[in-house]
């Protein structure tokens, strides 16, 4: 029946994906269900029990991320290959707001939960049936030795948690001890109990391997979030989190050492005060916000595009001979060729509102390849705009831009490594060339390079496109941001003008050119406002103030 209802689940999530956005992530803790979508989205995988079957060991291999709630699992999966930078180590946490509404004293929560007021008790919360790791019976053989020590004579052992039929069981085998049984109570009540008390026992044992190491148990996070001091078996799980600094560490597995803790716990009350003390400034590293937190900065420094030039110098200078020749003929006879000069259209119609009235205005043009988009831009505006620039990593392609747009006024020379090497531009262009740059560095050196009004006219390519999801060569894509995500980078440092989409990808059309530039056309016209995030690119007109046309 389990198996059903995982095979089941795996084939309903399959089909919920198709209609989620190829950026989305898949987090989660089944491993056999994230290892069979691990061809579907980036998979982030969380675990608590340290698998090592097929399926982990796939995830290990293929996951974007891997989140253990301890060390030691990390350090299990590390040892099975997988990459630091993809690790996490994410212990469990708590919600600190729910233990600082409790204001009650301590005596007004012992009223409410019909406890004793006159005697210290110690506390135990959780499992009593499910883990014989959690090391209950430890705790219970503690409380049996407690009534041989004069200083624990008043002493109450409380235990919330337990099925009825564990909580009975264990009332016939330690009856005549001062054990309250309060059994398993609402959630809401847990706090209040762990504040009622005095002193919290975590007796967690050794001998399995989820004690020692994997287990990051959540009732240690509500312990120290009660503000109490704490005795807990000495193991390496524990040690994550607990140190002799904010608790009194005891060897596991032994319930004289337990009961000695307990001793110290509720008798030496200056190294109590200063267990405390720590408790109430540790704790607050381990809320739930924090946790999100550390998972969101995971997801998105493994699911960002790593910048890289995934075309390089090489390959410019080879395509400079025949550039202009491959995107702009005279008529377009594939969708590629028709891309490039829709573009170019939707570049030169933009540039008529800001040159239309504006003398003087001097433009750069960054990535302008063999000169001709800039060339096309000085045939439409010559003396309208006063200095044309442009610039390429190819010094390739600077040689073809000055023999293709011989006697031109457009100085052309290679960039350099840093920013675009002019300052006080009023119009920058970078069309065609964001995606295979540091897209954020690009924006900083347009805003340093701009005038106060300047206008910045560039173009991206974003994931989930027709031509991204339909195209063979994936080569780039991958790592691109979503359109979305893209707006929200541009947002940050510029104001958004004008948005054009362009290149509704619509492959099977271009056998027959001559029909395909009409119905292309159209096609784009009516759906670029219902399908803009589907299209090849977008250009953007952007500036750094709210200056509109």
């Amino acid at each position: 029946a389990f198996m059903l209802e995982t095979v089941s689940f795996t084939l309903s999530t399959r089909l919920r994906l198709w209609f989620v956005p190829r950026t989305a992530i898949i987090y989660g803790r089944d491993e056999y269900v994230l290892a069979s979508l691990l061809s579907q989205r980036k998979v982030f995988w969380e675990t608590h029990t340290g698998s090592t079957n097929r399926y982990a060991k796939e995830l290990v291999a293929r996951a974007a991320g891997i989140i253990g709630i301890t060390k030691g699992l990390t350090d299990l999966y590390t040892s099975l290959g997988a990459p630091a930078d993809k690790l996490l180590v994410a212990p469990d946490a708590v919600d600190l707001a729910i233990f600082e509404e409790i204001t009650a004293t301590k005596e007004t929560l012992r009223q409410e939960l019909n406890l004793p007021l006159d005697r210290t008790i110690v506390t135990y919360s959780g499992s009593l049936d499910l883990y014989s790791w959690k090391g209950v019976d430890v705790f219970l053989e503690a409380a049996k030795l407690a009534q041989g020590n004069e200083t624990l004579s008043q002493v109450s052992f409380l235990v919330v948690g337990g099925s009825p039929e564990a909580v009975a069981k264990l009332k016939e085998d330690y009856a005549g001890l001062p054990i309250v049984w309060i059994g398993r109570v609402s959630p809401s009540l847990v706090p209040k109990y762990l504040k009622a008390s005095d002193v919290l026992v975590l007796p967690n044992k050794s001998g399995d391997v989820i004690s020692e190491k994997y287990t990051s148990p959540m009732k240690l996070f509500q312990y120290m979030a009660a503000s109490r001091p704490i005795v807990a078996s000495d193991l390496p799980s524990v040690r994550e989190v607990l140190s002799e600094e904010n608790a009194i560490l005891v060897p596991p597995n032994e319930p004289q050492a337990l009961m000695e803790g307990i001793v110290t716990a509720t008798q030496n009350k200056s190294k109590v005060g200063q267990i405390v003390s720590r408790i109430e400034s540790d704790v607050k590293k381990y809320t739930w916000q924090n946790r999100a937190q550390s998972l969101l900065d995971l997801f998105r420094r493994v699911s960002s595009p790593q910048v890289k030039q995934i075309k390089d110098t090489v390959f410019y200078d080879k395509e400079s001979v025949k550039y202009s020749e491959k995107r702009y003929p005279n008529k377009a006879s594939s969708y590629t060729q028709f891309f490039f000069k829709k573009r170019l259209n939707i570049v030169t119609d933009l540039l008529k509102e800001m040159v239309s009235g504006k003398p003087g205005q001097n433009l750069l043009e960054v990535g302008c390849a063999d000169g001709v988009v800039i060339g096309k831009i000085h045939d439409i505006f010559g003396s309208k705009i006063s200095s044309y620039r442009g610039i390429d990593i190819s010094s390739g392609m600077i040689e073809a831009a000055i023999n293709k747009n011989h006697g031109k006024h457009i100085d052309f020379s290679v960039r350099g490594n840093g920013d675009f090497g002019y300052k006080s531009q009023d119009i920058i262009i970078e069309v065609g060339v964001l995606n295979y740059a540091d897209f954020d560095k690009e924006l900083s050196y347009a805003k340093e390079a701009l005038v106060p009004d300047g206008h910045y006219l560039i173009s991206v390519a974003g994931q989930s496109s027709f031509w991204d999801l339909f195209r063979k060569d994936k080569t780039g894509f991958n790592n691109f941001y979503s359109y979305d995500e893209y707006e929200s980078k541009i947002r940050k440092s510029f104001d958004i003008l004008a948005i054009r989409p362009v290149g509704l990808y619509l492959p099977l059309i271009w056998r027959t050119p001559l029909l395909a530039r009409k119905i292309q056309t159209v096609a784009e016209c009516l759906l670029g406002k219902i399908l803009p995030n589907k299209f090849h690119e977008k250009v953007y007109l952007l500036t750094k103030n709210k200056t509109k046309f």
